[in-house]
């Protein structure tokens, strides 16, 4: 009881001292939150586990019917009150001495490529390439950004939703540059592009290709794109042989050629582009982002302040910002917000859709009854996101053997460079089939012509969502997402809504038809040994993201459960003691007991990997070494950057599939 009384006691002295600071300080804001008020309102109290009847585990006992407001959940109004001040669309003026904006009537104006080419923006060469891609309009963050770039010298930072035409955005203006100084050093680098994926660097180059068919005055500006999983031989032998204008990489082999001839091809660099600025982030690139920027101001013949950066981002965090001080070199940045704060992140010609099932058995039936629906129409063409490489694998000839006359492609971090490539380039041609992969396709990939898009399961993150369904709807066109989840996984609409200000609108429970469930089950069951290593790999996905979306135990005990509900027994997935923790909380006893076959060793090592995009500052600690590293995809990279930076660190990079 003293103790009590003395530590009441000290916070109310440092409450006071605070506010009397907090008055001496007009613009300090103090907030007082209490050790219950900031810890997560988890969606129930303890594990909730019960175990229940053939199709799935229950636990969740507030679950209800969707209401106007969304899936009922726990009221946490003290924690949204807390978190929803960190999230504010404002650049932090540091570094910087100006931060410009576009005033009401600059973003309200209307921008077409005539009115360039009239005021004189736009050379007439350019002009004649872009109409040629048939632009009818540009789009409005086209409209936003274009001029303000072309008009300014400034270093700019521009937010953009996924699917909105950016890529054109930060293009145009590139080749207007390229134009400008055409006579000067035309056999250096001048525009720097870095992506955060290999798949997004070769489609930034797919779209500068397209402008060079469109006119031919364009050729004369050549470009490479530089990636890993290809040889660096062979990409320092097409520095030499065409001497590029425009490099478009990925940040680990930038680094590669840049240690190898930076001092050759990168002296004379003007333009520096940064797409998915929050991806290279969330990727763990932040500091070979930093070493290329300090790179290429060295090298410059002109000095640091002579190279123009444009970063494009879906959001603005600190950590953006943070990132945009440290690699911009102008004493000003003109910053574009082509988002309104109160607009939510996903793109609104989206049609989005909410199928939940009662248990994880009955939710790998769900998406099967409804591509079977929806192949009834003429052209079907739609992708279909999965958590883990293994689950593609498995799910995906599980599909391949119900739907034998649909075209169908698995996708994911461990196809070989040259298949991935081959795969996309397919898919896009195609009118008709079914793209299966992880979040490795999820940011950067323009398939057109996509109707639909599936999820089933929770994404590796909250943004991923958002780049997941913008997979459709691009170019103007309107797009269809239905993401498939049982009961358990539904804090996870709460987190969107709370976080990314998305309501799912179209929502609807699941009873899946007795025909398809058994046919469903009896082609999951044919191999037993793979279905449990497909669960396992799902069980370490859901063990990852559970504090993050703040799901329960009863999710492990569905997942876990779907392997006797399957194959219609009392099986359970066998494990070893020593490695549960990998797949489930340990100080839930009961359910593991109930779930899991403890008794021996487990039949062979999981080797699940992993296939998203993992914050570089996550927890998820346990995530690395043991489900691979990046190297695993690009191990020749380290071996380079090694002799290149003489101690490049790799520990920050996580595990990833790009």
């Amino acid at each position: 009881m003293v103790m009590m009384m003395c530590i009441r006691n000290l916070q109310r002295l440092g409450r006071s001292a605070a506010l009397r600071k907090a008055a001496a300080t007009p613009s300090l804001t103090v907030r007082f939150v209490s050790r219950t008020s900031v810890l997560l309102d988890r969606y129930s109290r303890g594990s909730g586990y019960q175990s229940n009847s053939r199709g799935g585990s229950g636990g969740n006992n507030s679950y209800r019917r969707p209401s106007r407001g969304g899936w009922d959940r726990p009221n946490r109004s003290r924690y949204d009150k807390w978190d929803k001040h960190e999230e504010e669309f404002e650049f932090k003026n540091s570094k910087f001495t100006e931060v410009k904006k576009l005033t009401a009537e600059e973003m309200s104006e209307e921008i077409s490529i005539e009115s360039l080419k009239k005021e004189g923006l736009l050379h007439e060469q350019l002009y004649d390439a872009v109409k040629m891609q048939n632009f009818e309009s540009l789009t409005p963050v086209q409209q936003r950004t274009i001029k303000p770039i072309l008009m300014t010298s400034n270093d700019v930072v521009a937010r953009a939703k996924t699917g909105t035409g950016k890529t054109m955005a930060f293009l145009i203006p590139m080749f207007q540059r390229l134009f400008m100084t055409q006579n000067e050093y035309s056999d250096k680098v001048k525009c720097v592009v870095v992506a955060p994926t290999r798949d997004l660097a070769e489609q930034i180059q797919f779209e500068v290709l397209k402008l060079q068919k469109a006119n031919k005055a364009l050729r004369k500006f050549s470009s490479i794109c530089l990636i890993g999983g290809t040889s660096l031989v062979n990409s320092m032998r097409r520095m030499d042989r065409h001497a590029p204008s425009i490099v478009i990489a990925t940040p680990g082999r930038l680094l590669d050629v840049m240690g190898n001839s930076g001092d050759k091809y990168f002296n004379a660099v003007d333009f520096k582009v940064l797409d998915e600025a929050d991806t290279l982030l969330d990727i763990g690139f932040k500091a070979d982002l930093q070493r290329i920027s300090s790179t290429l101001n060295s090298l410059n013949q002109k000095g640091a302040e002579h190279i123009r950066t444009l970063l494009f981002s879906a959001t603005i965090s600190s950590n953006v910002q943070e990132l945009a001080n440290n690699i911009m070199n102008g004493d000003t940045c003109l910053f574009i917000d082509t988002v309104h704060k109160d607009e939510p992140e996903a793109h609104e010609k989206i049609t989005q859709n909410l199928i939940v099932s009662e248990s994880y058995a009955h939710n790998l039936v769900a998406p099967v009854e409804t591509i079977e629906k929806h192949l009834k129409k003429r052209k079907f063409k739609a992708i279909l996101f999965l958590p883990t490489v293994k689950s593609v694998e498995f799910y995906g000839n599980l599909l391949k053997k119900l739907f034998r006359s649909l075209p169908i492609s698995l996708f994911h971090g461990k196809v070989s460079q040259q298949r991935r490539s081959r795969l996309v380039k397919e898919f896009k041609a195609s009118k008709h089939g079914l793209f299966i992969c992880t979040d490795v396709g999820a940011r950067g990939m323009d398939f057109p012509e996509v109707d639909h898009v599936y999820q089933l399961g929770v994404p590796s993150g909250l943004s991923n969502y958002v780049h997941r369904i913008g997979r459709t709807a691009r170019g103007g066109r309107e797009g269809e997402a239905t993401i498939f989840l049982c009961k358990q996984e539904l804090p996870f609409i709460n987190e969107l809504e709370r976080q990314k200000n998305i309501q799912i609108a179209n929502q609807e429970e699941y009873t899946p038809d007795s025909a398809i469930e058994e046919k469903c089950y009896s082609g999951l069951s044919q191999q037993d040994y793979e279905l449990e290593e497909f669960l396992k790999s799902c069980l370490s996905f859901y063990r990852s993201v559970m504090q993050e979306f703040r799901l329960r135990d009863d999710i492990t005990a569905s997942v876990g459960s779907a392997y006797g509900n399957i194959l219609g027994g009392s099986e359970k997935i066998k494990l070893d003691s020593n490695v549960i923790a990998r797949y489930a909380n340990i100080r839930n006893r009961k359910m593991i007991n109930e779930v899991f076959d403890l008794g021996g060793s487990q039949r062979h090592r999981s080797s699940d990997q992993f296939d998203y995009f993992e914050d570089s500052n996550s927890s998820k600690s346990y995530q690395k070494g043991s489900y691979g590293s990046r190297g695993h995809f690009d191990n020749y990279q380290r071996r380079s950057n090694l002799k290149y930076s003489g101690n490049r660190n790799n520990s920050s990079n996580p595990s990833i599939d790009y």
